[in-house]
This record gives C-alpha cells, structure tokens and sequence, in this order.
C-alpha cells in the first residue's frame, strides 16, 4: 500500500483523482488570465496618477500578484508534465503505465502543450524596465486559452475512465464557445471603453459594455455611435466579428439542446 500511494505522489498515474483536480486548477487559472489582463488594463489606462497611458500601464498594481501565482502554476504543470505525469499505452492489448522519466519527457516533448506551455513560461515582465509597458506584457499570457480544449478533453476523459460519466461532444463545444464568447466580449469591450471613454470609470464600463453586447447581437439602438475614424474602423471589426460568434454559439447551442 504504501508503495503504491508513493508512485501515485511521485509518478501521478492517469487515473489519480489528483491528475483532474490539476486540471480544473489549471482552468481556473487559464480563466482568471483571459478576464484579467484586459481588465487591468483598462482600469489602469487612464490611472489619473501620471500624465501618459504609458505612465499608467507601467506601474505595479496589486493584482499582478495573482498573475504571478499563476505563472508559478503554469511552471509546476510543465514541470509535472515533463517529469511525473505517467501515461497509458498499449502493448498489443495490454494497458501499461509508463513511469519512466525519459519516456514520460519524450512524450511531452510530443504533445500539444510543450510548445504551448514552453512560451507561457517565459518570464516576460523581465523587458518591463525598458519597455514600459508592465501591464500590457501580460498580453503575452493570454494564449494559455488555447490549454483550454486540451484541459477539457482530459477532464472529460478522466471521468469517462475513472467515473463512468459520459460527457457529450456537443456539451464540451457549447462550454469552449460559451467561455470564447466570454472572452472575446470582454476584449470587445475593454477596447471600445479605451478609445470611445480613454479608459474606466464604473459608468463608462458599463456603457462600453452595453454598447457591446448591442453590436454583437445586431441590436444596434444607435444611442452610442463612433465620434472618429478609429472608433468607425473598430466599430465596422466588431460588426463583423461579433455576430459571427454570437450566431456560431447560438446555432451550437440549439444544436445540444435538441439533442
């Protein structure tokens, strides 16, 4: 017994229940990446401390302390992956663990996330000093999005093997569009609140929202309207990118339900 519960700690097979609550971990943190960054930089564009944008977007805020607790997950999961995470394969019809270290390690190297979570793991807050642009390097942690379709397929896969419960494909595509939607939204609106209101203010966020979801959903009251050339290029994007999405999400959904 105790054996087996070290190469659970040490080697982390497949079905231990530790390999999924890493990965809703993971999801979480993947999440919090892709609605705070924008966030911040939104509320932090015109900071009303200095007298630039990029006075504003290179000071510290506090909440550059989740990120870096973030960051370290991201490290500890590329460690585990290219170190601990056993994995299945077959000889013939046999189901084998493989522990080994170095077959453990090529087949990271092989996988999806490797190259992935090889770039989100750069430290790029380093080039801060001389860009000054602290906040806005954070962009560079918004691609961890793309962990998510893997995330949720090893989610769905470990309750299938481990726990019998069968996830539809059409429910995980509802869920992907669901938090793209999401996601995307809050680009949208983050963008419209800097070039429409130059920044934050509770009832500025609130009408760039607004504005957004109206675009997005071919609403359009017109109460909100561009004043310049920038805003009517961003305003002609988002007409066309946003009722796309908006109508894909919309079309999957009826999809699932009449399932």
């Amino acid at each position: 017994y105790r054996r087996q519960r070290q190469m659970c700690i040490r080697d982390s097979p497949p079905g231990h229940i530790f390999r999924c609550c890493w990965e809703v971990f993971l999801a979480i943190v993947v999440v919090y990446y892709n609605l705070a960054v924008p966030l911040r930089i939104m509320t932090q564009y015109n900071c009303n401390t200095a007298s630039t944008a990029t006075e504003c977007l290179s000071q510290w805020h506090w909440s550059l302390l989740i990120d870096y607790m973030g960051d370290a997950v991201l490290l500890i999961d590329f460690i585990l992956r290219a170190r601990y995470f056993a994995f299945r394969r077959y000889e013939g019809e046999k189901e084998v663990i493989e522990t080994d270290s170095g077959a453990i390690w090529s087949a990271f190297q092989q996988s999806s996330r490797f190259a992935l979570l090889l770039w989100l793991i750069l430290p790029v807050d380093v080039m801060a000093p001389g860009s000054g642009y602290l906040l806005c390097l954070r962009i560079a942690k918004v691609p961890s999005v793309l962990l998510l379709p893997d995330i949720v397929q090893s989610i769905q896969a470990w309750l299938d093997h481990e726990r019998g419960i069968s996830i539809s494909a059409e429910a995980v595509t509802v869920t992907h569009l669901t938090l793209y939607t999401a996601f995307v939204t809050v680009w949208m609106t983050v963008g419209w609140c800097i070039l429409h209101y130059n920044g934050a203010q509770s009832e500025s966020w609130v009408s760039a929202l607004y504005w957004c979801l109206t675009s997005i959903t071919t609403t359009g009251y017109g109460d909100i309207t561009p004043v310049d050339t920038r805003e009517t290029a961003y305003n002609l994007g988002i007409s066309v990118i946003g009722p796309t999405i908006f109508a894909t999400i919309i079309a999957k959904f009826a999809s699932y339900v009449k399932k």
